[in-house]
C-alpha cells in the first residue's frame, strides 16, 4: 500500500508569460488627478467669463447690496458669440457663465509640477537613495507653496501671470491621456512578451517582431527594482529583468517595465529547472 502525501506541495504553472510595458504605464498619476481636479472644479461651481480687450467694471450699491456691471464695446457678431458662453436660469431668468474653473490659485501649478514630475521620473532614471531624494523635495516644496498661497503672490510677481485649467481642460487632456494609456497597457505593450515554459524561453522583443525560441540551460536572469520612486510609487512593485543565454550565440534580452517581477521570480525559476521530457515510441 502505498502512502498518501501528508502536504501539498505548491504547483508551478506550465508557462508564464512577461510583458514589457512602455514608460506610458506610469503616466497613470496625470490622468487620475486631471479627473481628481476636474471633479474638484466641478463641485465648487465657480464659473469665468472671458471679456474683451478695453472692458471696464462698473459698481453700483443697491440698497445692501453691490451689483457690477459689465462695460464693453462690442460689434453684433462678437456681441453674439459672447452671448453664447452663457446659459439662462430659468428659475431667475437671468444669464450666467458656462465655463466652470476653481479659484484655488495652486490646483493647475499643482497639476503640472505632477506632469513634470512624470516626465522627469520616467525619461531620467534615478538610483537607490537619489530617486527618494529628489521627489520628496518636490512634493514638499509643492505643497508648502500650495498651503501657504505663495503660488498665486509668485505669479502675481511675474507679471501678474495667473495658470488657470478650466473643467473642460482637465477632463480632455485626462480624457487623451487615458484613452492612450489604456491602448499601450492593454494592447501594444502585450506585444512585447517574454515566455518561460518547461526548459524554454520564447521572446519577442518588438511589436509585431519574430518570436525566437532558447533553451534555458545556462541561461541567468537578474531582477532590478532600484529606481524607489519609478518602481514602487508609480509601478505599485514593478521592475526590470534581465535575461542572458549561453552558447555561442549568447543573447541578453532587456524586459523593462514589468509588473510584479517579484512575485514571478519563483515559478519562473522553477520553470528553468526543468527539462521537457520527450516520450519515444516503442520499438518494435
Amino acid at each position: 500500500m502505498s502512502a498518501s502525501p501528508t502536504a501539498d506541495t505548491p504547483k508551478t504553472p506550465n508557462e508564464v508569460r512577461i510583458i514589457s510595458h512602455s514608460t506610458l504605464f506610469y503616466w497613470w498619476p496625470v490622468w487620475f488627478f486631471g479627473y481628481i481636479f476636474a471633479l474638484w472644479t466641478l463641485i465648487e461651481d465657480s464659473r469665468m467669463i472671458v471679456v474683451p480687450r478695453g472692458t471696464t467694471i462698473k459698481s453700483e450699491k443697491a440698497g445692501d447690496e453691490r451689483q457690477y456691471l459689465l462695460e464693453y464695446s462690442k460689434t453684433a457678431s462678437e456681441d453674439s458669440r459672447t452671448f453664447q458662453e452663457f446659459e439662462e436660469d430659468a428659475e431667475t431668468s437671468t444669464l450666467r457663465p458656462k465655463l466652470r474653473i476653481t479659484r484655488q490659485p495652486g490646483m493647475a501649478p499643482l497639476y503640472f509640477l505632477i506632469l513634470m514630475i512624470v516626465i522627469f521620473i520616467t525619461n531620467i532614471p534615478l538610483r537607490g537613495l537619489w530617486s527618494v531624494v529628489v521627489i520628496i523635495l518636490l512634493v514638499m516644496v509643492a505643497l508648502i507653496f500650495t498651503l501657504l498661497g505663495w503660488w498665486d503672490d509668485i505669479f502675481r510677481s511675474l507679471g501678474n501671470l495667473h495658470v488657470y485649467i478650466n473643467l473642460g481642460g482637465y477632463v480632455f487632456m485626462s480624457t487623451m491621456l487615458f484613452i492612450i494609456w489604456f491602448a499601450a497597457v492593454n494592447f501594444f505593450d502585450k506585444r512585447t512578451y517574454v515566455i518561460f515554459t518547461r526548459g524554454q524561453v520564447r521572446v519577442c522583443e518588438e511589436i509585431g517582431g519574430r518570436e525566437k525560441t532558447y533553451d534555458t540551460i545556462g541561461m541567468t536572469i537578474e531582477k532590478h527594482r532600484d529606481d524607489l520612486f519609478r518602481h514602487w510609487v508609480l509601478g505599485g512593485g514593478s521592475g526590470d529583468l534581465t535575461i542572458r543565454t549561453s552558447g555561442t550565440d549568447s543573447h541578453q534580452i532587456s524586459m523593462p517595465n514589468v509588473l510584479w517581477i517579484g512575485w514571478r521570480l519563483p515559478a519562473i525559476e522553477n520553470l528553468m529547472r526543468m527539462v521537457p521530457v520527450i516520450r519515444g515510441g516503442d520499438s518494435a
